[in-house]
C-alpha cells in the first residue's frame, strides 16, 4: 500500500459513519487502487484500530460508532473555583484519542465555548489523564499549549508542583447557561474526525443530596458498567490500552450506556465501583479486577495461541514464526549496512541472527535474496550525509530488536508454554517488542520532528534495561518447562 493509498483509506475510515459489509470495503479499496481479496480486506480491517468488527462480516468505524452518542462530564468543585473545566481523558472512548484534548471544540446551543487555562496541582493533572495511563499522563500534560515552556526532558520527565491546564471557561457557562457547582455537562460527538462536540448543562445542583428517578437510574448505570467491564475482562482481556478496553465495552452496549441519565467514567472509577481498579500490566497500566494480577494468557487469547502453535513450530515449512520480520525492519538493516559504508549483505545476516542461533541454509539463502533485491532499490536513493544524525539510534534499536526477536523465537520453539512462563515478564516482553516495532517504523518514516535524538536514545536505553530485567526470568521459565518435559506439538 502506497502512502497516498494509506491516506485515502484513513480518510475513509475516519469519516464514514454507516455500517458497511466486507464486499463494500473491497469495492471502496479497489476504487483507490488497492486490489485485494475479501480475506485480505477482512484482515486489513480487523487490524485497523479505527474499525469495529460486527456480525456477518459487517463493520463500523469509530466515527460511526460514537457520533451523536451521549456521555457526561461532572466538573469538580476545584474546577469551578478555578473557572476551568478540564477535559483530560473524560471524553474517552468517544473521541479520537490522537487529538489533543486542548484542541477539542465544544459548542452549546450553537455557540463555541471559549477556552481558558489555570494552574492546578500536578496530582490533579495526572488524575485528569488517568485513562491514558498514569505512565503517559506527563506527556499529555506537557503537550497542553499552556505548558509550552515546560520541557520534561530537562526535568528528567518529572512534573513541577503545579502545571497549567486548558479547559472550558466556567464563567461563560455560568453567565450564559446558568451553570453552577454540582451541575453536569451532557456531551455528544458532532464531528469525530475533527474533534467537534455539542454539549448542554444538566442543572443538578439543586438535588445533589436527594434521591429521585434520575439518581436511581444513574446508580443502575454505574452498576451496569461494572458488570460489563468484568465481563469484558474475560472476553477481551487487558487489550492494547485502557482506551481500547472502554471502546469495546461502549461499542457493544451503546443502548444501555449512552443514555441521558448516564454517569461519567471518572465518577465510576472514583466513587461507584468496588471490583475494578488500575492494575500494573508490564510497564503500563490497565483496568482489571481489583487486587488481581493481570495474566498474559486467558480465555481471550487461548484460541489465538493455539493457532500460532499449529502454524509456527514447523521448521520445514518456511521461516520460524518469530522471524517473520516486517519488510520495513529489513529495510532498516540495509540502511544500517550502508550507513557503516559496507555493501556486504553478510554483515546484515550477522546482526539479524544472534550468535546463539544457527539459521538453516534455506532460511539464510531466502533472507539474502530478499536483502539483495531491496538493497538494489534502497541504495539508489540513500543519502549517507542526511543519515548521520540518526544512524546511531537506528543501530542501537536494531541490536535490541535482534535480542528481543531471538527470545521470542525461543518461546515459540518451546511450544504451548506461555501460560507456564512468568506472566509479568511475558507482558513486558510483548510491550517491548511492540514499542520497538513502533519506533522502527517511526525511524523508517523519518518522522524525527516529534522527538529529539537524545530522547530517542533514552527510550532505547530504557527498553534495553527493561529487557535485561526480564530476560533471565523468562529463560529460566523456559528451562523449567523443558525439564518438566511438556509435550510439544
Amino acid at each position: 500500500m502506497t502512502a497516498t493509498q494509506e491516506i485515502l483509506v484513513n480518510n475513509f475510515l475516519r469519516s464514514f459513519t454507516d455500517i458497511f459489509t466486507l464486499k463494500d470495503a473491497v469495492k471502496i479499496f479497489d476504487a483507490i487502487g488497492i486490489h485485494c481479496s475479501e480475506r485480505e480486506c477482512e484482515k486489513l480491517l480487523i487490524q485497523n484500530p479505527l474499525v469495529f468488527a460486527l456480525k456477518n462480516h459487517q463493520f463500523i468505524t469509530r466515527a460511526g460508532t460514537f457520533s451523536h452518542e451521549v456521555f457526561s462530564i461532572k466538573p469538580t468543585a476545584r474546577e469551578v473555583e478555578k473557572g476551568v473545566v478540564v477535559i483530560g481523558s473524560r471524553c474517552m472512548p468517544f473521541i479520537d484519542s490522537n487529538i489533543l484534548t486542548s484542541a477539542l471544540e465544544f459548542r452549546i446551543e450553537g455557540q463555541l465555548v471559549p477556552k481558558k487555562a489555570a494552574l492546578f496541582s500536578s496530582d490533579f493533572a495526572i488524575d485528569a489523564y488517568q485513562l491514558y495511563g498514569e505512565e503517559y499522563a506527563p506527556q499529555f500534560i506537557a503537550s497542553d499549549p499552556a505548558n509550552e515552556s515546560l520541557h520534561l526532558e530537562e526535568r528528567d520527565y518529572l512534573l513541577p508542583a503545579q502545571v497549567y491546564m486548558t479547559g472550558l471557561d466556567v464563567d461563560f457557562l455560568s453567565t450564559n447557561f446558568g451553570f453552577e457547582k454540582g451541575d453536569r455537562l451532557l456531551c455528544c460527538i458532532d464531528d469525530w474526525s475533527e474533534g467537534h462536540l455539542n454539549m448542554m448543562v444538566l442543572h443538578e445542583h439543586q438535588w445533589l443530596f436527594t434521591n429521585n428517578e434520575v439518581t436511581e437510574e444513574r446508580i443502575n448505570w454505574f452498576n451496569n458498567l461494572e458488570k460489563l467491564m468484568l465481563e469484558s475482562f474475560d472476553q477481551n482481556g487487558p487489550c492494547g490500552s485502557i482506551e481500547e478496553q472502554f471502546a469495546n465495552v461502549f461499542c457493544q452496549n451503546l443502548s444501555s450506556l449512552c443514555i441521558s441519565s448516564c454517569g461519567s467514567i471518572e465518577e465510576f472509577l472514583t466513587y461507584h465501583n468496588r471490583k475494578v481498579a488500575f492494575e500494573s500490566f508490564g510497564v503500563e497500566s490497565r483496568l482489571w479486577r481489583k487486587g488481581e494480577e493481570i495474566p498474559a494468557v486467558g480465555k481471550w487469547n487461548k484460541i489465538d495461541l493455539s493457532a500460532v502453535k499449529k502454524s509456527s513450530g514447523r521448521r520445514g515449512e518456511g521461516r520460524p514464526f518469530a522471524y517473520e520480520t516486517p519488510p520495513y525492519v529489513l529495510d532498516l538493516f540495509i540502511r544500517d549496512m550502508l550507513f557503516r559504508r559496507s555493501e556486504n549483505l553478510n554483515d546484515i545476516v550477522a546482526l539479524y541472527y544472534p550468535k546463539e542461533y544457527k539459521p538453516e541454509p534455506r532460511e539464510e539463502r531466502d533472507l539474502l535474496l530478499h536483502l539483495k533485491s531491496r538493497n538494489t532499490i534502497i541504495k539508489k536513493t540513500y543519502n549517507w550525509f542526511k543519515d548521520q544524525p540518526w544512524g546511531h539510534v537506528r543501530r542501537q534499536t536494531l541490536e535490541l530488536y535482534t535480542r528481543v526477536n531471538y527470545l521470542l523465537l525461543q518461546i515459540d520453539k518451546a511450544g504451548d508454554v506461555l501460560e507456564y512462563l512468568p506472566q509479568h515478564e511475558i507482558i513486558v516482553l510483548s510491550q517491548i517488542y511492540s514499542n520497538l516495532l513502533k519506533m522502527l517504523q517511526w525511524i523508517c518514516d523519518e518522522v524525527y520532528e516529534y522527538c529529539s535524538m537524545d530522547n530517542a536514545l533514552d527510550t532505547v536505553e530504557g527498553m534495553k534495561w527493561n529487557f535485561e530485567e526480564i530476560e533471565g526470568s523468562i529463560k529460566k521459565g523456559l528451562r523449567d518447562c523443558q525439564l518438566k518435559k511438556f509435550k510439544v506439538y
